[in-house]
Formats: C-alpha cells, structure tokens, sequence
C-alpha cells in the first residue's frame, strides 16, 4: 500500500476513534416508556446516563428516581420555567431539573430516573411543551384531605415504582438491590418521595425532599382511602437517612420548618435539613443533596437490613416490608402502623388518623414472619384491654405466625437465636403518641412498663432525660425491683419535672428512656413531646359550641383576604342548644384577641382538642379538615369532640384546646413571593354539660 494511502487511512482512523470518544462523551438524555403491570397501562420516564455508560459497557451505577411537582411532568418541572440570572450567576436554559441532572451525570457514576407521575388520560393539562401535556392538574392520584370527593382510582404508587424498579434493572447496567437506590423529589413530588421511600424501604437506602408540599393527601383502596400527612411520614422512614432541603425564599417555607421541628427529634435513623439561599419555590442545591445519596450508595450487590424499622400502611391492609407479611381483617379505614425496635420487639396499632386517632378494635392481625415457629415463643400484651396472650402459631412452611385481635399489641418474640431474656416496653396510659405539656406547670408521667419477654426482670433502674434546655426534672429514675415475664406494672409518681421557659423555635422535644437490668443498659426508647406556652382559661361568651346549630354574624378572620369578616357557622350533631350534652359531636369555636396578621383581632377560630384523654366522657373519633385559601393546598385541622353517653349531670368539661391562625402576603405588591405562615395559640375552656 503506497505511504499516502497508509497515511490517510492512519488520518482516518484516528478521527474516527476521536469521534467515538466524543460521541461517547456526550451526556445519554433519553425519554422512553414501558407497561406497568399495576397500572396496565404504557408509562413514561426519562432517564439521565453518566457520560460514560456506553463507553464502559461492563461498569455499573447507582439510580436516583425523581419525582416531579405539581404541573410537571417527567421532562421537567413548571415551577419558574423562565431564566434565573440571580441563582448562582447562571441563567437557566432548560427547565427545572433538567440542567442539574445533566451536570451531575457528566461528572458522577450515577443514573437518574424521572417518573411520570401524571394521568394524562383523566388530567389533561392546561399547556403543552414537547409534545406533551402539562399544567393545572394534580399528579400522583391523590385529593386533599379537605375534598369531600374520593372518586379517585385508588392506584397504588408504591406498587409503580416497583414495576418501574423492575424495569430500570432489567434493562440498565445498575445495581440492583436497595444499597444502591435513592429517591428524591419537589414539591408534591417532594411528598410523595417521603411517601414512596416508607412504603418501599426494602427497595431504597435514602430519601430527599426539595420543598415538600403540606397537602394532606389521601392514600389507600378506593372507598377506604385515610389523610397520612406528610408531617407525620416520619413514621414510616425510620431505617434509612432522610434530608429535607428548603429555600429561604419557598412560600412553604414555615410548614417545612415544622416538619424540621417535628422530624429532627423524632426516631429516625439519620436526618439532616439544608437550606437553601433562593428566593423561590425551586430544586436548589441539587448537587448538594445528590452527593447526599452518594455518599450512602455502597456500589455492591449486597443488600443490608436495618436493625429497627417502622412502617405506615395508610388505609391497605395488606403489605410485606423486609422480612414480615401482614394481612389485616378489618371493615374500618385507618392507619396501621408497626414498629421494630429490635429483632425481639414490635409494636403494631391501627388508628383512624395521625397522631392520636381512635384506636381501631374489631379487626385481626396476622403477622407472619421469616423465623422457624418450632424455635420461638410469643407474647403479646394489648393496649386497650391490658391483658396478655401467646399469639404465636405455624404457617404451612413451618415459619413463624403472630395473630393479634384489634387494640393494639406490643409483641416479644423470644428464643432462638435472640435467646431468652426480659423484654421490657414503656408505654404511655393512654396510648398517646405525643404528649404535651404546659410551662410553668409540674408533671408526672403516667406509664405502664411492660415486660414481653420470657424472663422475669430483677433490678430493674429507668433513667429519663431530655436535650430539651429548659426542662428540669425534680425526680427522673424508676426503680423496679423485679418485673416478671408476662407483668405490666403502672408507674404514676417517679418521674417529676417542669418546663421553665417557652421558646417558640423549640417546642419540640423527646425523653428519652434507658432501661437498665442488673446495672447493664438494655435498651432505650424515645417519646415526642410538645412544650406550649400558658394556657389561659377564657370566658364563656369567648367560646362558640356547634352542636347541631348555626350561629350567625360571627367574626371571622379570612386569611385569604387577611380581614375579619362576619360569618354564620355551623356543624356539630346534636339539639342545637349550644351545650355538650350525652351521644353529642361537637365543633369548638374560640375568640383570640391577637393572631397572627395585623388585621386579625378579636376573632373566632377553629380548634384542635389536645387533653381529650383526660376527660373519661370526651373522645376525637374524627377530625374536620379545611384548605388554607391561597395557601398551596394547606390543610387546617381541627377536632369534632364526642360526648360519651355516660356522662354525669353537671359534670364539667375542662378542655385544652389548640388555635391554628394564618397569615399570607398574597397582596403584598412588595413581596417576591407570597409567605405562608401559620402560629399556634393554646386555650382553657371550662363548661358545663
């Protein structure tokens, strides 16, 4: 071959291999669908591959699914579409998210999924961009809770993104256990994130939220759909690391930082806030909360399992999370919630709503568990009757089953390879999941401590405290000299404190509980308490009782319009005489002075019952939701007390209520965006039946 023609071919040779290593370089943005068996239906996502994936063709990565927000769909999300030149210098040229995944794709071993969490077929959208439709429509098959309206589909995105799980690692070069997944989202996508990770911990090791909407939506099978708030989904995301990122400038700014308040002492594995400097609503800080998940991914094919774990199942009832199956028998929607505090230790209780809702009772659990039956006993104590059972039986293939009669159970699960030992659990009296307390007043703590395991417990020593600043103990030790297996003692007078002072940004708390046996630390377990400022008690022609009746030309502050307007209430079940009386439902009305907006004065407003434990004739079997206008969605909540039919003549109802007031500068012309805020006020009423 002459030298030229070598020459050449050598030329060209090597622009093609250049030309294949650039091609091979640019970032793989691809928009692809596949069936999904829960949904039969084509579903759609776009999917972000590292700059090198098919260059390396034996290498594999990690995957973050992202869940778009309200409006969006899974090529981008609506929210502030338009440029940003003030973010960082750098306008925006594509839509939200868009950039940011590309960026980090190009410089990271990572593959990001963007799901569709849209309907097209019954949300068609307002606009369209690329060929599809978008805008206006609320994605994720969920109502609020205040939208008297449950004629959704009742689809179960939890079992979606499993089928799109399914998908990814059969057709991607990916890790394929839960070490090496994530899920992040905005918005309401940024709820449903917190949402799909609790349900779904077996498949992911971490979650993150960019501004998590405050919706409170509904979830379950349809005609038995219950409101799980996103305030309360702490509970179900304890066994792996969770991070809320907000914006300083996010109009929900203040119901993240509830959130904040709330989830930073709650149980969880790992959680950690990051806010972001943006002035809106938006994904910020991308880069920041990827290398988050990052830094838990374990680029193997080993699966791990948390120790201790909670889970929700809102309105399901039947559900499988890491190494137990439950199914439930029950007419009745509600909530069930189960928690592992150890290999040896449940606690398993439905309600029909969050925090503190009725405790279901006619309904059956069946537990069944990975552990072989002939090498374990079982003993259960129930919440409701106080008595204990050996619920334990075998299932066909010789494994372990519990079955546990409604009420509420904290089971042992002693033997085996946990050996035999005392098992001891500390439970409020009456089963409240948060407690609160006043400032200034002296408390005991009222607790039944309950031991489930197979050995009797001598020398028994609980330590409480608290990291709470202003919380002193005059007494906080329990001594108990022998608890015995299947045993439940009550404890009213050995933990004594007070609160000092009230600080508004730290109402939030925990004691936390060690339990020594012999001088040897056991175990710990943790209670969230509230701390409220005084309550003073008000005057009777401060309070309004909706019992059946409608009361006319009431003020009423509107936070929509932030001016007090005259209003008739009504609601309530019973004769109309503005006095609780027996087999009654009624609606609590309270004037405030002061709330929060300059223009709410001497207003009436909704209340939330916070001591209905402490009254043996009042009980909240339901609770009254309300949209915050003008307030993305919102939900106000408050109490629709039930009078039991046993109560005395003249007997004196002595209540602690909680008053939500809002405020938003919708109006505001000087403003960037609208603030939405909210505070709470605490009120003492005494009536007489």
């Amino acid at each position: 071959m002459p030298k030229s023609e070598m020459d050449f071919r050598n030329i060209l040779l090597f622009f093609v291999s250049i030309s294949f290593i650039l091609i091979s370089k640019i970032i793989a943005q691809e928009d692809h669908s596949f069936y999904s068996k829960s949904f039969e239906s084509e579903r759609y996502y776009r999917i972000y591959l590292p700059s090198d994936y098919y260059e390396n063709t034996n290498k594999r990565y990690p995957v973050v699914y992202y869940f778009h927000g309200w409006s969006g769909r899974y090529k981008w999300d609506a929210y502030s579409i338009s440029n940003y030149p003030y973010y960082k210098g750098k306008p925006r040229k594509n839509p939200p998210f868009v950039d940011e995944w590309i960026d980090y794709t190009k410089n990271h071993d990572l593959i990001i999924v963007a799901w569709d969490g849209y309907e097209p077929k019954y949300q068609p959208g307002k606009a369209e961009r690329e060929g599809i439709k978008y805008g206006g429509c609320t994605p994720y098959d969920y109502l609020r809770a205040h939208n008297t309206n449950r004629n959704i589909r009742g689809w179960d995105y939890k079992l979606y993104f499993r089928d799109l799980v399914s998908h990814i690692d059969s057709t991607y070069r990916t890790y394929a256990n839960r070490n090496n997944r994530a899920i992040t989202g905005l918005s309401m996508g940024g709820l449903m994130a917190y949402y799909i990770a609790g349900q779904n911990k077996d498949y992911v090791c971490s979650v993150s939220s960019f501004c998590p909407a405050d919706n409170y939506p509904l979830f379950g099978v349809k005609g038995k759909q219950v409101v799980f708030p996103i305030l309360e989904m702490y509970r179900s995301l304890k066994g792996i690391p969770v991070r809320l990122t907000m914006t300083d400038g996010d109009w929900l700014k203040y119901n993240d930082l509830a959130l904040n308040q709330l989830w930073s002492v709650a149980d969880l594995t790992h959680f950690e806030l990051n806010v972001a400097h943006f002035r809106n609503h938006y994904a910020a800080d991308t880069e920041e909360q990827l290398d988050f998940h990052m830094k838990y991914f374990s680029n193997s094919n080993e699966t791990s399992i948390p120790k201790s774990w909670n889970y929700v199942s809102p309105g399901f009832t039947t559900f499988k999370t890491f190494d137990y199956e439950v199914a439930i028998e029950r007419d009745e929607p509600a909530l069930t919630m189960l928690d592992k505090y150890n290999a040896g230790k449940i606690k398993i209780i439905s309600r029909t709503f969050v925090p503190d809702g009725k405790i279901i009772q006619n309904e059956l659990i069946k537990l069944k568990t990975d552990l072989p039956f002939d090498e374990y006993t079982v003993t259960s104590y129930n919440l409701s009757d106080n008595t204990f059972s050996n619920p334990g039986s075998e299932e066909k293939d010789g494994k372990l089953q519990i079955a546990l009669n409604g009420g509420g159970n904290v089971v042992g699960i002693n033997g085996g390879k946990l050996g035999d030992a005392p098992n001891i659990f500390i439970l409020d009296k009456h089963n409240r999941d948060y407690l609160y307390f006043e400032v200034d007043k002296e408390y005991e703590l009222n607790l039944n401590i309950v031991n489930v395991g197979n050995k009797d417990a001598e020398d028994v020593e609980i330590t409480v405290s608290t990291f709470h600043p202003y919380l002193t103990f005059k007494q906080n030790k329990i001594k108990i000299q022998n608890l015995k297996s299947g045993e439940a003692l009550k404890n009213n007078n050995q933990v004594k404190f007070k609160f000092t002072k009230f600080i508004e940004e730290i109402t939030n708390g925990i004691l936390f509980f060690e339990i020594k046996i012999a001088g040897a630390i056991v175990d710990t377990q943790k209670i969230i308490f509230f701390e409220t400022p005084k309550s003073p008690y008000i005057k009777a022609e401060n309070v309004i009782v909706l019992d059946g009746r409608t009361v006319k030309n009431v003020p009423v502050f509107h936070q929509e319009k932030n001016a007090v307007l005259r209003d008739s209430l009504s609601g309530g079940k019973g004769n109309g005489n503005g006095i609780p009386e027996r087999g009654e439902e009624v609606l609590i009305y309270v004037r405030i002075p002061k709330g929060i907006s300059c223009n709410d004065t001497n207003s009436f407003h909704k209340t939330y019952l916070i001591n209905a434990s402490d009254d043996l004739y009042t009980t909240v079997n339901k609770l009254k939701y309300d949209e915050k206008i003008r307030q993305a969605g919102a939900t106000s909540v408050s109490s629709i007390v039930s009078i039991s039919n046993a109560t005395p003549k003249l007997h004196k109802f002595d209540l602690w209520l909680k008053i939500e007031s809002l405020y938003n500068d919708y109006d505001d012309q000087t403003a960037i965006n609208p603030v939405y805020t909210f505070k709470y006020y605490y009120r003492r009423i005494k009536i007489n039946r």
